[in-house]
C-alpha cells in the first residue's frame, strides 16, 4: 500500500493534535514548522480534514486546530479515505490509485492481493490515533529489552 503525501502529512498533523488533545489548539504555523511542511499545502489538507469532521478549526489570533473527535475514535483508515479515497490495490477492488498490471489476468493472484488489502484495511480500521500514541513509548519499554 502506498500513501499519498496528503495522507502522510495528515497523519503527522493529526498525531500532533492528538498529543495536544488536553492542551488545546495547535496553530497551522506550529504544525508546518514542526514537520518542515509547506504551510499552504498543509492548509489545504487541514481544510479537507475539517470538511470530513476529523479536525475542528478556530480562526483568529487565538485560533488553531483540535481533533474533531477524541483520538480513540479516529481510525487510521478514516484518515486515508478522507484524503485518498478507498483503500485498494487492484482495479477490481477500486478505481482509485489503479495502475494496470499483468497480475489481473491471474485470478489466484488477484484473490491473494485482495486478501492482503483486506488485512491492511482491517488493521487500519482497528487502529486509532490513540493507539498510535501508545506506540511512541520507547522500544525497550514495549519489549522489555535494553
Amino acid at each position: 500500500m502506498k500513501l499519498s503525501t496528503r495522507s502522510e502529512y495528515a497523519f503527522l498533523a493529526l498525531l500532533d493534535l492528538a498529543r495536544a488533545e488536553r492542551r488545546g489548539m495547535v496553530t497551522l504555523g506550529t504544525l508546518a514548522r514542526r514537520h518542515r511542511l509547506s504551510r499552504k499545502y498543509l492548509a489545504r489538507i487541514m481544510r479537507r480534514l475539517e470538511d470530513e469532521g476529523l479536525v475542528r478549526a478556530k480562526r483568529g489570533a487565538s485560533g488553531g486546530y483540535v481533533l474533531g473527535r477524541p483520538a480513540g475514535q479516529i481510525s487510521m483508515a478514516e484518515v486515508v479515505r478522507a484524503l485518498d479515497g478507498p483503500i485498494a490495490s487492484v482495479r477490481a477492488a477500486s478505481t482509485y490509485f489503479y495502475k494496470p498490471s499483468a497480475i489481473e489476468r491471474e485470478p489466484a493472484l488477484v484473490g491473494f492481493f485482495r486478501e492482503i488489502r483486506d488485512m491492511v484495511a482491517c488493521k487500519m480500521e482497528r487502529t486509532t490515533l490513540r493507539d498510535m500514541l501508545r506506540r511512541e513509548r520507547p522500544f525497550s519499554e514495549r519489549t522489555g529489552t535494553k
